[in-house]
């Protein structure tokens, strides 16, 4: 029975993770804030236990932690990389528990949660978009340089067909389709978009509609005009589809002298736009 207490806080801390898990269904950066602050206080907590020691809290609860990832990996597979800064703040979170258990002086005590808190903000409000535009795009900036072989046409919103191959024009596209809620939580901010730069010469915005089957092309154009969005929508065409290459949606992509200079998320475009 000596050990048991420490068995506790194994499943204890497997049930801290399972019970964020709905968390995390619905917001990754509210999950990036709850789940380390209520390991650091559970560490806190275990570590009073009669008799308990603060390294065998913290082992036990690292090694709950890890348990429930591996039953997770041998169901669903390996982690989202998406999730990788979470499960470090999980373990910051742990750490900075333990390390104010251990210490004496309040300073030594709230150092490592201090530390914590700034590496959170430091990544919702200066890496994460970095972050994510990489695991989805293999780039941070979402910087590229293809150079497309053959020349893209899309359909505009009156049936004709345009090819976007002026050269010095700048062609900023917007790829989505319907049923994409990401997709339609970035409109707003590719309105803004459009808005800024509508005056400017040779840049040209399209919201393209990746429509699915049983999707009609007034479908997208009802849908984006009900919301009151008044930027140029077009329609992609299967010939142009591989060579756009759009596997995640939403995708930016800055295309400019038959090469495609930006391939991103809408949060980064804004920032290279003014670069380039």
């Amino acid at each position: 029975m000596k050990n048991s207490k420490y068995f506790l806080i194994v499943f204890l801390s497997m049930v801290i993770f399972s019970a964020t898990t709905f968390i995390r269904y619905h917001s990754f950066i509210s999950d990036f804030w709850i789940t380390p602050i209520l390991f650091f206080i559970f560490v806190i907590l275990c570590s009073t236990f009669k008799n308990a020691q603060p390294q065998k809290v913290l082992v036990s609860t690292i090694l709950g932690l890890l348990t429930i990832f591996a039953i997770a990996f041998f169901f669903d597979g390996a982690p989202s990389k998406i999730t990788y800064p979470n499960l470090l703040a999980y373990f910051g979170g742990i750490f900075a528990g333990y390390f104010f258990s251990i210490h004496i002086k309040y300073m030594n005590k709230i150092v490592p949660f201090i530390a914590l808190i700034i590496f959170c903000l430091f990544y919702q409000f200066i890496f994460k978009n970095y972050w994510e535009n990489y695991v989805e795009y293999r780039t941070f900036k979402g910087i590229s340089q293809v150079t497309i072989k053959n020349k893209i046409k899309i359909l505009a919103e009156n049936k004709d067909t345009i090819t976007l191959h002026n050269f010095g024009t700048t062609y900023v596209l917007d790829c989505w389709f319907i049923g994409c809620a990401p997709c339609v939580k970035a409109f707003p901010k590719f309105e803004n978009l459009y808005q800024k730069y509508t005056s400017k010469k040779d840049y040209v915005f399209y919201s393209i509609n990746y429509p699915n089957e049983s999707d009609t092309n007034s479908m997208a154009l009802n849908m984006v005009r009900k919301l009151g969005y008044t930027f140029p929508l077009a329609y992609e065409i299967k010939s142009t589809k591989p060579l756009l290459d759009v596997n995640t949606f939403p995708t930016i992509l800055v295309i400019r002298n038959d090469s495609i200079l930006y391939r991103g998320k809408i949060e980064l475009v804004e920032k290279f736009l003014d670069k380039n």
